[in-house]
This record gives structure tokens, C-alpha cells and sequence, in this order.
């Protein structure tokens, strides 16, 4: 807390307050974590945390990535309403990347209740295999969700305790992360 203190005294940008909790984040589990937004029908890479270069997923800052099978991705596409979510499905295709990828609107549809009720999407080798994402939404002050981070974990590291405790991490990041939002906007 007093390293957010510190950066809002200093008036830095919201992007800057989250790398700290998400350099936190990052030190403690030992994985890589970014935070991506809505852009159009695509989620935007604005941060990420790496600790090694084999667990990033090729998401420098910038790259684009699809809702529909990316956990940042669900998180933000469960945060639109249910008419903005059905003309997504409209203009896009939920293309196959790996054979976990969900294809069926509404199969996904039952992921983002699970989602909304949560508050914390996965994705379980859906957009690149060997990799398995927890991500959580971080709100603003008014209570919308602005942004999303996600946490990247190889497969190999997966297993029930760890996959809850990597939630719960996810979880109390975005929570700190939205917490100084709610006090800066």
C-alpha cells in the first residue's frame, strides 16, 4: 500500500499503478502477468510483467488478442451486456486456435455467467496449448470494468491447489488494483 500511496502522491498514470501491484503479483507466484482492455472486438495489450521470455505468450505491449479464448478477454467480453455480447458474436467468428478453444456462443455464454458470478475467467490451453490463464477484472471508481489481468502459468504447473491459488492471487491483484481506481477517478 505505501508503494501506491507513493505513485498517487506523484500523480502517475493508472497504467503505472497497476505495474506495481502486477510486479507484485509477478515476484510472488514467479509468473508472468499483463493487463489487457477493450479495443473495438479485440482485448489490447497495455502492460505486461514477464519473468521469463518462454512464458510469455507473444504479448508485447500492443498485440491484440480474441475474446472469445483468452481469460482477459472472457473477463472483458462478460462485462458487456447481453445485446453488446450478441452483436459481437455477430461480427465475429469464434475461430478454433487450439483444439480447447470454445467455438459455440453459447457454450461460451455459460462460461461468462460462471465469470460474472466469480470473478475470474480461464483459459485452459483455448488460445495457446501448454499455457493455462486466470484473469480478473479491475473496476474503476463508478464501478465498470476498465481493464483486465491475467496471470500466465505453464500447464505443467497446473494442478486443483495451484489452480486456486492462482485464482485467488489473480483475485486480490485487480482488487488492489481497482481499490486505488475507486480513490483516483
Amino acid at each position: 500500500m505505501l508503494d501506491f500511496n507513493y505513485a498517487v502522491r506523484r500523480n502517475l498514470k493508472f497504467i503505472d499503478l497497476a505495474y506495481l501491484a502486477m510486479s507484485r503479483l509477478s515476484k510472488e507466484q514467479n509468473q508472468s502477468v499483463y493487463m489487457a482492455a477493450l479495443d473495438a472486438d479485440q482485448a489490447l495489450i497495455i502492460e505486461e510483467v514477464g519473468v521469463t521470455e518462454d512464458l510469455r505468450i507473444n504479448s508485447p505491449v500492443g498485440k491484440r488478442l480474441s475474446l472469445h479464448c483468452t481469460a482477459c478477454g472472457k473477463v472483458l467480453l462478460a462485462a458487456l451486456s447481453e445485446e453488446e455480447r450478441r452483436a459481437y458474436y455477430g461480427r465475429n467468428e469464434l475461430r478454433s486456435l487450439t483444439t480447447n478453444t470454445i467455438t459455440d456462443a453459447d457454450q461460451l455464454e455459460q462460461q461468462l455467467v460462471q465469470v460474472n458470478l466469480e470473478g475470474v475467467a480461464f483459459d485452459n490451453e483455448e488460445y495457446r496449448m501448454g499455457l493455462w490463464i486466470a484473469a480478473s477484472p479491475v473496476y474503476d471508481g463508478r464501478g465498470s470494468v476498465i481493464a483486465a489481468v491475467g496471470i500466465m502459468v505453464p500447464t505443467s504447473d497446473i494442478n486443483e491447489e495451484s489452480m486456486q491459488r492462482f485464482a485467488t492471487a489473480i483475485k486480490s491483484c485487480t482488487a488492489k488494483i481497482s481499490q486505488i481506481m475507486g480513490r483516483i477517478s
